[in-house]
């Protein structure tokens, strides 16, 4: 699949981002200050070479592109999904996982707007898997998340620390937030003036110290997304039965569920 995005005023304008000749998937979009950056995953027909992508389009012109395609960054076979944040500068950030010179998938992170840099891996290379990162800026600091598997369970991390000190001393940061038997994972960072939102998904759905469960259903709650609402965040998420699903392929009844917390 080729990734695409609307952008523009008029509602019918639309345009290939990836490669018409390679496979293109998992597009992300954030709007700043007028301007769309998009970001996808992008690998060749045979499932090789594959990489992160990203393009500036100006929101007010149809789209049009402000700079060509840019190869941010080598992704790994497992790499399933990324996520952006723009900066106080409007400079736009990626962060991913990836088997990339790593015994296994570690987190990574890299600038879109600066064509000279290298990707800065940001979890240590144990290899136990790091995988699934969300970031997001605040007034004067960065924030990441992601889920770890380094003490043999599936457990959400965060950091949370002044962006350079963030980049350069990343594990001193990182704190284990959930100590549950079950999995952990899904997580997303939203900020709202000094405060950290975090919402995930766990197996077990047992609150402990200052979590809060927010869903008590017989359905499998996953891939929460956050931002910030008032003086707290609306959170947006899908209710999927898997039994009903079976796999990603086979259909079943997946619901969008939205709601907001203090």
């Amino acid at each position: 699949m080729h990734g695409s995005a609307t952008a523009g005023r008029s509602p019918g304008t639309t345009r290939t981002l990836s490669n018409p000749a390679r496979l293109g998937r998992n597009v992300i979009v954030r709007v700043a200050d007028r301007r769309l950056f998009c970001a996808w995953i992008e690998k060749g027909v045979d499932n090789r070479d594959a990489a992160v992508w990203a393009q500036w389009l100006d929101l007010d012109l149809a789209g049009r592109s402000l700079a060509p395609p840019q190869r941010l960054a080598d992704a790994g076979p497992t790499t399933w999904n990324l996520n952006a944040a723009i900066d106080d500068a409007g400079r736009a950030w990626v962060v991913f996982d990836a088997t990339a010179g790593t015994r296994s998938d570690e987190i990574f992170l890299v600038s879109a707007d600066d064509a000279s840099a290298s990707p800065v891996r940001l979890t240590d290379d144990d290899g136990v898997a790091s995988k699934y990162p969300d970031l997001a800026f605040g007034l004067d600091a960065a924030a990441v998340t992601w889920f770890d598997e380094r003490d043999g369970n599936e457990e959400v991390y965060l950091a949370v620390a002044p962006f350079p000190q963030l980049r350069n001393r990343f594990e001193a940061h990182a704190r284990r937030v959930t100590p549950t038997v079950g999995a952990s994972i899904g997580a997303y960072v939203a900020w709202n003036g000094g405060r950290v939102g975090l919402v995930w998904s766990d197996a077990t759905g047992v609150a402990l110290h200052a979590a809060e469960r927010v869903t008590h259903n017989p359905t499998a709650s996953l891939i929460p997304a956050i931002q910030l609402w008032g003086d707290g965040f609306a959170l947006a998420w899908n209710e999927d039965v898997v039994e009903a699903r079976g796999d990603h392929r086979s259909g079943g009844q997946s619901d969008i569920v939205f709601t907001t917390v203090d």
